[in-house]
């Protein structure tokens, strides 16, 4: 709000010559002091005249000289009439000097003076805002807007007004009124970008996001797009966003910390260390970097050394919130526990916290209760945790729907009986598929264990290949529909570029194993990219692994599990999508079945291994003692040997999973649905106690 240099040319330049002309020379000059004698003594030779004192005033909040600027109009105000002109300049000063109320007073007397100043309409409605009075703030800025139509900033801060109001949806109208009256306008267009995002309108945000790089190369803008295709999980995409915020601007913390998160989540764990270790070199108390590089630490291995490491930083900030996240994971013993418990709900009932941190404390407690045995106090903080995300993320059961329609529908039998296929390459991967929390990271750990295999994790090339390929087949036609008209060199190119993007360390291995669980979708497509390739079909209990979905703090890939009957719904749509493609397809897939494989590990990892082609060998059985990273939500699970604990766990949650179990209908046995329904109706006489389970140990 206050007045930059430029303005403070104009303003004199505007002056009565030639008494300006040394004020103008010393401006351009980058005189000050000169500048500030030659206005005194302007005031001196022009006493009582109005127009050089506000000209003064403007040069005086050019220079950050406020309190001699109002000190002058306060002079002139006691000895002469008042104007619109001197109460708006005295507002300025009063808000250069963080004095709002000072400055609404000012302007206020100034609009009562001059009704139709959109200026002191514009001004004071800002200076309402940052004081928190919204209501009046958009009161007289709807004024403003009535009186200037066609002022784009004058919207734009209308909008950000309506924003703090908590209604989106009416400041994206006004941030577009902005749009049309200034196409161009960057502050309307980085505003709309960022509403629309928390709307959850991912494509249109990313779509004004463009709109203002065309404008203008802006590392602030590559940060947000990042951030999107972060949280969406399309990590390729958010890598590149934030490789682009950091070239522009390499001293950009957020963006090197955005880069390192996702190329953790890629598995490119050495480049991700150097970007938070550049982070804390540049920033060394910033308290993002500081964690993530923590976190990786503790994800690679190396927990002990991180809990040292985070111990050391907690006696420093003990409610950081990334700090108490983390703690929740490496926290060991029940009376470490109940204490990073008992600190995380503190910190929960604090007003400070933004709303995703309060999600991720409410999945870190929920998990610390799960250990603890306090299935009902876990619960409690799931469905606070699962309500913030469905809010934020939203899921559309017919998007799913319609998706797996239309691959039944394109991918049938006789297509893909009589469809080309790519040539056979030297090595076809693995894919290992199934619902997320099925058993995909321990399938891929007991492969990678074997020394001819390379697990790749959870790779996103297949998914971009198909969704979003720019040649062969024209763009505009979308997947499934692009596989009808895609020939053998089409297909190969499709093939060669998969094979392309994976990993450099596997080059050099016999087998590699992609173990991204969407992937399911796709067994059509991988039967004609790949022939020969093995498929690896995770299954388990589906109350047992749509809890434990329920539990993890999943991104947009994973929105149905925000929401149990969501999850019922998914897992339903998945289950007969998979009945599709044992009905389509050649060659049969692998069933492994988690259950099956906790107790009777061997002979099922005999038949695994039969099944990929691979010779037997031990170290299958000790995966646990693999040494290779893990980047998804099973990560401390791997590093165990095979346990039971996980089969059967939904019991001690029976008390709330009634629209899950009304939603998977007849894929839950009568036994479990009677078991469930019997647990609700105790929860409802009952509705302070916890379910009537034994106490137990372990991860979902």
């Amino acid at each position: 709000m206050g007045t930059d240099p430029q303005t403070v040319t104009q303003g004199v330049a505007e002056g009565p010559q030639p008494a300006w002309a040394n004020i103008i020379d010393a401006l351009r000059e980058g005189r000050p002091r000169d500048i500030v004698a030659e206005a005194e003594r302007l005031l001196r030779e022009f006493p009582g005249n109005e127009a050089v004192l506000l000209r003064c005033v403007v040069v005086w909040q050019g220079l950050g000289h406020h309190k001699r600027a109002l000190s002058a109009i306060r002079g002139a105000l006691s000895v002469q009439e008042e104007t619109a002109g001197l109460h708006e300049a005295a507002g300025v000063s009063c808000a250069g000097l963080r004095d709002f109320i000072g400055a609404i007073a000012h302007w206020r007397a100034a609009l009562a003076i001059s009704p139709e100043s959109i200026s002191v309409r514009f001004r004071l409605g800002e200076a309402l805002a940052v004081g928190g009075h919204l209501a009046e703030a958009e009161a007289v800025l709807h004024q403003a807007a009535q009186a200037a139509p066609h002022s784009a900033k004058v919207w734009c801060l209308l909008g950000r007004v309506i924003v703090a109001r908590g209604d989106l949806p009416r400041a994206l109208v006004y941030y577009q009124r902005a749009i049309e009256c200034d196409p161009q306008h960057g502050d309307a267009l980085m505003q709309a970008g960022e509403a629309l995002a928390q709307e959850g309108r991912y494509h249109d945000a990313m779509a004004v996001y463009q709109q203002v790089l065309r404008r203008r190369p802006s590392p602030i803008v590559w940060m947000r797009m990042g951030a999107i295709q972060h949280g969406r999980g399309l990590l390729p995409e958010a890598e590149q966003c934030y490789r682009q915020a950091v070239r522009l601007d390499s001293g950009d913390v957020d963006a090197r910390v955005g880069l390192g998160k996702a190329l953790v989540q890629r598995g490119q764990w050495d480049e991700a260390r150097a970007c938070f270790v550049v982070a804390l070199k540049m920033r060394p108390d910033y308290g993002p970097a500081r964690v993530a590089l923590l976190a990786l630490l503790e994800q690679t291995g190396r927990g002990q050394e991180a809990k040292a490491q985070v111990e050391k930083w907690w006696a420093r900030a003990p409610d950081h919130p990334e700090l108490l996240s983390l703690m929740a994971r490496l926290a060991r013993g029940r009376d470490e526990k109940r204490k990073v418990l008992t600190q995380i709900e503190a910190r929960l009932q604090r007003a400070d916290l933004p709303k995703g941190m309060v999600c991720a404390l409410h999945f870190a407690a929920a998990t610390l209760g799960d250990r603890l045995g306090d299935w009902a106090g876990a619960f409690h903080h799931l469905a606070a945790a699962n309500l913030y995300r469905k809010q934020e993320k939203g899921y559309r059961r017919e998007d799913t729907e319609q998706g797996f329609a239309q691959l039944k529908e394109v991918l049938t039998p006789t297509f893909l009986r009589d469809a080309p296929r790519a040539p056979k390459g030297a090595r076809p991967p693995i894919f290992i598929v199934g619902m997320p929390r099925s058993g995909t990271s321990l399938a891929e750990q007991i492969l990678a264990s074997h020394p001819d295999v390379y697990g790749a994790g959870e790779l996103w090339e297949l998914e971009m290949i198909l969704r979003r390929r720019a040649r062969g087949v024209a763009a505009v036609v979308p997947y499934p529909q692009n596989m009808r008209a895609a020939n053998v060199e089409t297909l190969a190119r499709m093939a060669a570029t998969y094979r392309e993007a994976l990993p450099e360390a596997s080059r050099s291995a016999a087998v590699v194993t992609d173990k991204m669980p969407h992937n399911f979708e796709h067994l059509g497509a991988i039967a004609l990219l790949f022939p020969g390739a093995r498929i690896i079909h995770c299954r388990r209990d589906p109350l047992d692994t749509m809890l434990s979905c329920y539990m993890q703090n999943f991104g947009e890939a994973n929105g149905f599990s925000h929401d149990l009957a969501d999850c019922g719904f998914f897992y339903r749509q998945y289950a007969s999508l998979m009945d599709h493609w044992r009905t389509v397809l050649e060659e049969p897939f692998f069933e492994l079945q988690y259950e099956t494989l906790v107790m009777n590990p061997e002979p099922t990892v005999r038949a695994l291994l039969d099944y990929c082609g691979l010779p037997w060998n031990d170290a299958c059985l000790r995966f646990h003692e693999n040494k290779r990273v893990v980047h998804t939500a099973s990560y401390q699970q791997v590093r165990e040997p095979l346990y039971t604990r996980s089969i059967g766990r939904w019991r001690h949650y029976a008390a709330y999973l009634t629209p899950l179990v009304e939603e998977l209908g007849d894929l839950v046995s009568e036994e479990d649905r009677v078991f469930v329904l019997g647990a609700a109706k105790s929860e409802e006489k009952e509705p302070d106690g916890a379910p009537a389970v034994a106490a137990g140990q372990g991860n979902l």
